[in-house]
């Protein structure tokens, strides 16, 4: 996930850097670039956002982020929202060296599997630069159009934000420490 709307959904509004306290939690978070092999993104249709799913012989680019609170996890839950379950899942950690990037060994995490149906898919893949160049800051607080946005999020869950029509949002809870946010690529 992008570090801007991961600190956006676990902190709320307002930049980490203006406030102490915010800053501290951000500091305890490791967040470093990852590659999920056998997955694919595609955009969701009507929606700004990807829905990743199985799909072998594709890799999807995205972080590892590891120090997280049951707190957070719990946040990124229903940020997620009914459409997404978590599944664990085998990522690599992607390693900058003089020819470029290499991938470490295996590590298990948990990631965010769309789950509401491929009819809900586009057929093409969900492209990353294009939706930081045009919807990033929908996402981020930028926007006057998505103020307060967060908050019925939180309260309400991704059902609300994402779609049309209102699920019941989820309410499961798991205690850990790591998640592989591979639906957002690393900036």
């Amino acid at each position: 996930m992008a570090k801007e709307i991961l600190h956006r959904v676990i902190y709320g509004e307002g930049q980490v850097t203006n406030n102490p306290a915010k800053a501290h939690l951000a500091s305890q978070l490791s967040i470093r670039p990852a590659i999920l092999h056998n997955y694919c993104r595609h955009r969701v249709a009507l929606a700004d956002y990807p829905g990743m799913i199985p799909k072998p012989g594709h890799s999807v680019r995205g972080t590892y982020v590891t120090g997280l609170t049951d707190a957070d996890v719990a946040r990124l839950d229903m940020f997620e929202g009914d459409e997404y379950t978590r599944e664990k899942v085998k990522v690599r950690v992607l390693i900058p060296s003089a020819s470029g990037e290499s991938e470490s060994e295996e590590l298990e995490a948990e990631s965010y599997v769309y789950t509401a149906g491929e009819g809900y898919l586009e057929k093409k893949e969900w492209d990353y630069e294009e939706f930081r160049r045009e919807k990033m800051h929908r996402w981020t607080g930028e926007s006057q159009e998505f103020k307060g946005w967060l908050a019925n999020v939180l309260h309400y869950g991704c059902g609300v934000s994402k779609k049309v029509e209102q699920r019941p949002m989820s309410t499961r809870t798991v205690p850990m420490r790591s998640l592989s946010m591979m639906e957002v690529e690393a900036s």
